[in-house]
């Protein structure tokens, strides 16, 4: 198995995204760094630097990413915010669960701060693995398998430069074609919470992305972020129809 990792940064993050590039790049097959900054200043590091625009967010910069991964590797993305005590302690990780086990759809560490709490997400635990089975991961570091590339690949970015939903869509291809989504706790992220976007149009333009699922994938959206809630406000649910 071949890892390509990505990391996604944007302005005034270059100092933490050569950072993590330096702790990562002798522990992976491959390595991008997909950035932008206000001055459009060409920024480089360890691994291959590709400026994106100061106007692309996390869905434009996630799919320019995605495209640069073969057909042959897993994704494992990095945001620059994230804070990781041992890198390629993650990597090993994340190596060794994905390549033993050919099951597995998205894969991702714990992350300190985030709304995706056990309460809401967790389905099963297993204690041996120091694994949760989960509805929903924090997008902050996260691993997707070979299929779930493959049919990310398949989907127009181009109306979601936001970025909400991709998660979803690899979450419920996943779960649709009977491959785990784990949490694993024996790795750990830090991360402190915070937007710098409108939320409302996040939400409209995952509604857009939305349109590209197939029927199961929706159903098993539904049902996902229906347990999800817990009582909460759920996200809207949707139909084939609306779709």
């Amino acid at each position: 198995m071949k890892i390509h990792c990505i990391i996604i940064s944007w302005d005034s993050y270059f100092d933490k995204a050569s950072k993590i590039a330096a702790n990562v790049h002798l522990h992976v097959d491959s390595l991008s760094v997909v950035y932008s900054n206000k001055d459009d200043i060409k920024e480089s590091g360890c691994g291959n630097w590709i400026q994106a625009s100061n106007s692309c967010f996390y869905g434009s910069k996630f799919s320019i990413g995605l495209n640069l991964v073969k057909d042959d590797e897993v994704l494992l993305l990095i945001q620059a915010d994230a804070i990781c005590d041992d890198w390629k302690k993650l990597i090993s990780r994340c190596y060794d669960i994905l390549s033993s086990n050919k099951i597995i759809g998205v894969w991702a560490p714990a992350v300190s701060i985030t709304s995706w709490t056990n309460k809401r997400v967790l389905i099963e635990k297993d204690d041996a693995a120091k694994c949760d089975f989960v509805t929903q991961t924090d997008g902050i570091v996260f691993a997707y398998s070979l299929s779930v590339i493959k049919r990310l690949k398949e989907l127009d970015f181009s109306n979601n430069n936001l970025g909400w939903g991709i998660d979803w869509m690899a979450i419920c291809f996943s779960y649709c074609n009977n491959l785990y989504v784990l949490k694993d706790n024996d790795v750990f992220i830090k991360h402190i919470a915070g937007t710098g976007y409108c939320v409302d149009e996040a939400n409209d333009q995952m509604h857009l992305f939305f349109k590209q699922m197939k029927t199961q994938e929706i159903i098993m959206y539904n049902l996902l972020n229906s347990y999800s809630s817990h009582g909460t406000t759920a996200l809207r649910t949707y139909s084939p129809d609306d779709i």
